[in-house]
């Protein structure tokens, strides 16, 4: 009788951290990628507006120098981690039947999707913040580490994105 109470109990608590879980944590990384990508969107934006103001005004010709770091924090920052949020949030591993499988896929995911966001708004950072310095040996350096992030991380989007393509219903 203990033994059967002993298994009722473990598939009780794996049931209510399955239904903590999916109301508290689902989707964590995804909808980090999304917040920190509509970020990115308003620092890009707000670049793009004082280089606009620049034309005009002396005191912001500084900005004309911020146009590479205009363009990535769009086109990197906003749209590819927006693609990317976007896309795992839309395609979502198999789960398993099992509540003790499905648990351990749950902590694997999020440890993948936050180790590709950090890996991601590391390079995003890195290369904007040292791009506009790219002439100095140094900051060159810091910006191709940035560089070499993104990179590694658009690689590390498509490795967790591609088992995840399946037909409907399978």
């Amino acid at each position: 009788m203990s033994q059967y109470f002993i298994s009722d109990l473990k598939i009780y608590v794996f049931k209510t951290f399955i239904i903590l879980y999916n109301k508290i944590m689902k989707f964590l990384y995804q909808r980090l990628m999304i917040k920190t990508s509509i970020f990115y969107f308003l620092a890009g934006t707000l670049i793009g507006f004082f280089m606009f103001l620049g034309y005009n005004f002396e005191n912001f010709s500084f900005f004309f120098k911020l146009r590479e770091v205009h363009a990535h924090l769009l086109f990197l920052g906003f749209v590819i981690q927006m693609i990317m949020g976007v896309g795992l949030w839309m395609f979502p591993r198999k789960t398993p039947q099992e509540p003790e499988e499905r648990v351990k896929l749950y902590r694997k995911e999020e440890k993948q999707g936050l180790s590709l966001y950090f890996l991601f708004n590391s390079g995003t950072v890195l290369r904007s913040i040292f791009e506009g310095f790219i002439q100095y040996k140094n900051f060159y350096y810091l910006a191709l580490s940035g560089v070499i992030l993104l990179v590694l991380s658009i690689f590390y989007f498509f490795l967790l994105i591609l088992p995840r393509i399946r037909k409907p219903g399978k």
